[in-house]
């Protein structure tokens, strides 16, 4: 009666796999790394972190613990030392897409979990897990954002002993002296953020493909930004999205502007402020309207009125600009002077998922939804779901892609399902992998490769009468096994002087980078400064750190430019260079460290066993050097 129906079973596979909800997540339940594991503090805050959570049923990845780059030594205020630092990425990620690496700045004592007073009713601590972030991730996984929040404790959060005024938002030295700044000791931006992703790879065991990174600051989580701009680190750490919530109060905005936004017209600033007409309105909303101001042109050039108080009735004329509507600046279609009819909380509890482009404004953001995120830098995926459908006479791949090419562009999925079991299995990239012929593709032509200087054209870092030897140490262990040795020593002998090995420019000057006792330069056994000094060498596209310099006899300055073969520095404190390789163009060095509860101890181990944590920007120099290590040059005075 019934005709029998014949569905193959490496379909049913497919469809059973694919409908269940592990196919659009990388996890199905909350899941909580601390580090340190016997922190009390960790203790506490995570799991009130974790309620907060659970109560939007918001289901994620949380690496939650102390990072040196964050505030390892702060202890003012603080029931123990070092401020804490919150990574969550939700199981609704798709890591075979781009990710938005977010960062929420917070306002004073808002990193909390409860909202406590003095007898004075001033506030104590506010809870911003509740109020603020976990609502707002609860909206950001609902509206199919691919991302990872970034959520740092900064120095002027509550701190846990009811002393939020006298030891956290008055202390001296200000915050001014020390955010960011990576000599200070206290936090160092360039670090954190590649802690963070190091602490993603290792911990959470994701491996992102982060190609957008944002950053919002609500109240006083607009220092951040300040201090950032004002260091030229944001740059450095290439974010694309800037918004400050309601939080200009010592010209924030036009600094970030001045120093990043204006030759940098790809990247959205967005000003989100307490409209005019509103009582609360002030010192953001002035500040906001005095940058629209000084760039809008003629179209901007009669607005007036910008006080830090309207609750005084201060009378202002913002022609253009409308209360809850996005004003493009003219002229800059990047920035958005957002004047809102909220209050300074309400604003700060919607900030995090603001986009323009759902206001009507001009936006630079990934599109809506994991399944349509673009990039202006796109990172090469695996293949479309149709480019590998060559089974010739192969009727089990038939079967497999029978079904694909009608779910799989349905999943937003690139790559190939491959069942391990009868109801599990997993994502491969290579259609090989299956275990079936791979098929005939053609190739691509490739683009000839912009020419680089051949080894011939370069010079050895260290003059011949200087160098000494050759270690070949590039990854060895450092600090007891918790470091791996990010560059590569040339000892040098008198006269110790070094070279550029190809005409470049300056890009900063690290002094007291590190302390030398021992080098052949030493006299009385005193330890001696040394410094590190980044040289981008536009040829090669890379950054030299030429590290260990003695601090008393560096030979450039920043923003110097500089040929080949002129004279750096001499490396005699340390008795060595220490040569450190970098892609791009960087002001700062970065650490590399083993996973966690892995030690570097060994000969090269980093090299060989960890590079899934090293930094992307650090580069292996062992090539390099081995290309030029004849190349002696004769130093060059330049005119």
């Amino acid at each position: 009666m019934f005709k029998k129906i014949v569905i193959p079973f490496c379909s049913l596979l497919l469809i059973s796999v694919l409908l269940s909800q592990s196919v659009y997540a990388s996890c199905n339940q909350p899941s909580l790394v601390k580090s340190p594991s016997d922190s009390p503090r960790v203790d506490i805050y995570s799991s009130k972190w974790m309620e907060a959570l659970s109560s939007k049923g918001v289901v994620g990845k949380t690496w939650f613990g102390k990072l040196n780059s964050n505030g390892g030594s702060d202890n003012e205020g603080l029931s123990e030392q070092g401020r804490l630092t919150i990574i969550f990425a939700p199981c609704t990620n798709d890591y075979s897409k781009p990710v938005e690496l977010m960062y929420y700045f917070h306002g004073i004592y808002a990193f909390g979990y409860s909202d406590t007073y003095n007898a004075a009713r001033e506030p104590l601590t506010f809870d911003g897990f509740n109020k603020r972030i976990a609502p707002q991730l609860k909206e950001l996984i609902d509206d199919q954002r691919n991302f990872i929040l970034v959520f740092p404790e900064l120095p002027w959060s509550g701190g846990d002993q009811e002393e939020y005024y006298s030891k956290r938002e008055r202390r001296s030295p200000s915050w001014k002296s020390y955010l960011w700044d990576s000599n200070s000791g206290d936090s160092d931006l360039v670090q954190f953020q590649n802690d963070i992703i190091n602490k993603a790879r290792t911990d959470l065991n994701i491996n992102p493909n982060i190609d957008f990174v944002s950053m919002t600051g609500q109240s006083a989580g607009g220092r951040p930004l300040h201090a950032a701009a004002s260091k030229g680190l944001l740059d450095d750490v290439q974010v694309k999205k800037i918004t400050f919530s309601d939080a200009d109060y010592t010209y924030s905005t036009k600094k970030v502007y001045d120093n990043y936004v204006r030759d940098n017209s790809n990247v959205e600033l967005n000003m989100l402020v307490q409209d005019p007409s509103r009582p609360g309105a002030h010192h953001p909303t002035k500040y906001s309207m005095e940058l629209v101001k000084e760039i809008g042109g003629s179209a901007t050039s009669s607005w007036s009125g910008g006080d830090t108080d309207y609750r005084q009735g201060s009378a202002y004329s913002t022609p253009g600009a409308e209360i809850n509507k996005v004003f493009s600046v003219p002229g800059h279609p990047n920035i958005n002077y957002v004047p809102l009819g909220l209050g300074h909380g309400a604003i700060g509890a919607m900030s995090l998922v603001w986009r323009a482009e759902d206001h009507g404004g001009t936006s630079v953001s990934p599109s809506r939804g994991t399944n349509s995120q673009t990039s202006s830098n796109p990172i090469t995926s695996s293949s479309s779901p149709n480019s590998h459908m060559q089974c010739d006479s192969n009727v089990r791949c038939e079967e497999y892609h029978k079904v694909w090419r009608t779910i799989g562009p349905m999943m937003g999925k690139n790559n190939f399902w491959k069942p391990s079991g009868k109801f599990d299995g997993g994502w491969v990239t290579n259609f090989d992998q299956l275990g079936f012929q791979t098929p005939a593709v053609q190739p691509s032509p490739t683009p000839s490769p912009t020419p680089s200087p051949t080894p011939q054209g370069l010079c050895f870092p260290v003059l011949q009468n200087s160098f000494a030897r050759d270690t070949n140490n590039w990854g060895d262990d450092r600090e007891q096994g918790a470091r791996c040795h990010a560059g590569r020593d040339l000892s040098t002998k008198s006269p110790g002087t070094i070279i550029a090995v190809a005409d470049g420019t300056v890009r900063a000057i690290i002094t007291e980078w590190l302390s030398c006792s021992q080098g052949w330069g030493i006299t009385g056994g005193v330890s001696q400064p040394t410094s590190a000094i980044l040289v981008y060498h536009p040829s090669l596209g890379k950054t030299i750190n030429y590290g260990e310099i003695d601090g008393d006899k560096t030979s450039v300055s920043v923003g110097q430019s500089i040929v080949k073969g002129q004279k750096i520095g001499v490396a005699s404190y340390c008795g060595m260079l220490h040569f450190e390789l970098y892609d791009g163009s960087l002001t700062r060095t970065h650490q590399w460290h083993p996973p966690t509860g892995s030690s570097s101890t060994g000969t090269n181990r980093c090299a060989s066993e960890y590079l899934s944590t090293k930094p992307d920007e650090l580069l292996d120099p062992n090539n390099f050097i081995a290309g030029i290590s004849s190349n002696f040059c004769a130093e060059v005075i330049p005119n």
